[in-house]
Parts: C-alpha cells; sequence; structure tokens
C-alpha cells in the first residue's frame, strides 16, 4: 500500500451492561495521504487514502 503520511483519529467507549457484561464500541480513521505506484507492471496514482474501522467488543465475567 503507498502511504505519503498518516494520520489517525480514534475514539471508543465501554459500557458495563450488568456485573457480568460488558460491551463497547471504537472507531478509527486513517489518512494515508495520496499515494502513487510508479513500477513497471503497475503506474496509477490514489488521491484518497481512507481507512475506516469499527470495532465491537463485548467481555462476559463467569
Amino acid at each position: 500500500m503507498p502511504i505519503d503520511r498518516q494520520v489517525r483519529y480514534a475514539v471508543g467507549a465501554s459500557y458495563d451492561w450488568s456485573e457480568s457484561l460488558t460491551v463497547g464500541a471504537s472507531f478509527v480513521y486513517a489518512d494515508y495521504g495520496s499515494g502513487k505506484i510508479d513500477g513497471a507492471a503497475l503506474s496509477g496514482e490514489y488521491e484518497r487514502n481512507d481507512l475506516y474501522i469499527l470495532g465491537l467488543h463485548a467481555n462476559w465475567k463467569f
């Protein structure tokens, strides 16, 4: 993956649903700038090089 720069923003939260169950979510946005490919077989340019990640979690204590 061609990368010009890396800028990341992330946010997340957890909630104690009960004494034995915790749930939560997180979101990450990554801006990798504009990437350029210059090779023998492939060439091109990515104007937007963004990545979005959504994570969910649950923790059950027994």
